[in-house]
C-alpha cells in the first residue's frame, strides 16, 4: 500500500518531509526510502515515465470515467509507448521525419554517363 502511494509523490519532486507528512509515516522511513532507491540518480525521462505511469493508473482506478478520462488515458498509453519505443514525445507516429534533399546531386550513376559523353 506505502509503495504505491510513495510513487504518487516521488515522480513529482516532492520533498521528504511534506511525504512524510501526508502519508502519516516517519520522515526517517521516507530519507530511508529515498536513500536505497537512489531517488536523486533516477534519470529524468524514466521520472516522467513514472509519473505518467502512476497518473495511468488512477485515472484507469477511477470507478466513473468521464470522456476527458477516457481521452486522457488514450493520451497517456500513446505518449508511454512513444517513451519505450526511445521517439520524442512530439513526434507524431508513422510519420518520417522530413528528409531534405540534396540540390543538384548526381547518382553515382549519372556521374558515369556524363563523363562517358
Amino acid at each position: 500500500m506505502y509503495v504505491r502511494e510513495r510513487d504518487n509523490f516521488t515522480g513529482r519532486a516532492t520533498l521528504p518531509a511534506e511525504i512524510s507528512r501526508l502519508m502519516g509515516i516517519n520522515q526517517n522511513t521516507i530519507y530511508a526510502w529515498k536513500k536505497r532507491d537512489e531517488w536523486d540518480e533516477t534519470p529524468s525521462m524514466q521520472r516522467i515515465s513514472q509519473s505518467m505511469d502512476v497518473l495511468l493508473i488512477q485515472l484507469t482506478d477511477k470507478k466513473e470515467k468521464t470522456g476527458g478520462d477516457f481521452k486522457e488515458i488514450d493520451l497517456l498509453t500513446r505518449q508511454l509507448k512513444k517513451l519505450s519505443d526511445g521517439q520524442p514525445a512530439g513526434t507524431v507516429a508513422g510519420k518520417n521525419p522530413h528528409k531534405h534533399k540534396l540540390k543538384n546531386y548526381f547518382t553515382e550513376e549519372q556521374i558515369v554517363a556524363l563523363r562517358e559523353k
